[in-house]
């Protein structure tokens, strides 16, 4: 399997389906899964909800995106393909869980702390650019 290189050095990775996949960026300081991996027609799709481009997820586990592709397909230009939608209300739901949870902090008068904030930050920003994959 070709996803297998990359999973290999990754954290956090978890099977979400066949062929499917969540873990943590190594391109950004992340606590809960925000990567999703895919292996379809012989390729490996990766895409950060965080924002992170796929060269930097790639180069942070040193690996080049050429290691996305076997040799049969390397020389081919593919079509970009959507992220699953199940991986995509996975990640919101994870997010959508802590920004709750602050929530609920909030209302009963406990102060978030820094790292807390940060974490809040970026759940919006997950959840924001899961609504734009999603083409919503």
């Amino acid at each position: 399997m070709i996803a297998d290189k990359l999973l290999s050095c990754l954290d956090g990775v978890k099977q979400t389906g066949s062929d499917r996949w969540v873990a943590k960026c190594p391109s950004h300081e992340d606590k809960t899964p925000s990567l999703a991996i895919s292996e379809a027609d012989e390729r490996v799709l990766v895409h950060c909800f965080g924002g992170c481009d796929v060269e930097s997820v790639m180069s942070s586990v040193g690996l080049t995106l050429s290691d996305l592709f076997p040799e049969s397909i390397k020389s081919h230009r593919s079509e970009r393909r959507p992220i699953p939608a199940t991986d995509i209300l996975r990640c919101i739901r994870d997010d959508s869980t802590f920004i709750l949870l602050c929530a609920n902090a909030i209302a009963g008068n406990m102060e978030l702390n820094e790292k807390e904030f940060e974490l809040l930050a970026q759940a919006r920003l997950r959840i924001q650019a899961a609504v734009k994959a999603g083409g919503i």
